[in-house]
């Protein structure tokens, strides 16, 4: 059973940030039932908009001889703003966060109790920070949008029940 790496660390950012963040689709409305665009103000703020994804390569297997194996790959984090300030604010604190070797043991990511799943590493392979060309928002505002692409080193373990 592959760990679950998304939900782990979209806990772990969520906790740390204390931000909204979406995986896939992101919805028209946030968990407190106010509307996700910018030109809306709700409190608390939603806006800039984070999604963090595994791109459709997956993640590839790789059987070890000290555990069962590792399981290496894409993690995507893309967000939205109204302010390339604000994107690349965002971008530092998650970079922050994602950096520290330390916070990697915080990332949850269960399996069997003996042999839990773990960050081996999540390092930043790539990012950029652009203005979305021809589109803006309802109010006309300039849309920026940031990337970051991490690759993720997980440790694995096989269930013995």
């Amino acid at each position: 059973m592959p760990a679950p790496v998304i939900n782990g660390i979209i806990n772990f950012l969520v906790q740390k940030l204390d931000i909204n963040i979406w995986e896939g689709e992101i919805p028209r409305y946030d968990q407190n039932g106010q509307p996700i665009f910018p030109g809306t103000t709700t409190n608390p703020a939603n806006w800039p908009i984070v999604k963090l994804t595994m791109p459709e390569s997956g993640f590839q297997r790789e059987w070890t001889f000290l555990d069962p194996y590792d399981d290496k790959g894409t993690i995507l984090i893309q967000i939205w703003g109204t302010t390339r300030a604000s994107v690349e604010a965002l971008m530092n604190s998650i970079e922050a966060q994602l950096a520290q070797a330390t916070n990697w043991a915080q990332i949850q990511l269960g399996g069997p109790a003996a042999n839990p799943y773990y960050v081996i590493s999540l390092l930043l392979e790539n990012w950029y920070c652009v203005q979305e060309e021809g589109v803006r928002t309802n109010l006309s505002t300039y849309l920026y949008r940031g990337e970051m692409k991490y690759t993720a080193d997980i440790h694995g373990a096989i269930p013995t029940s």
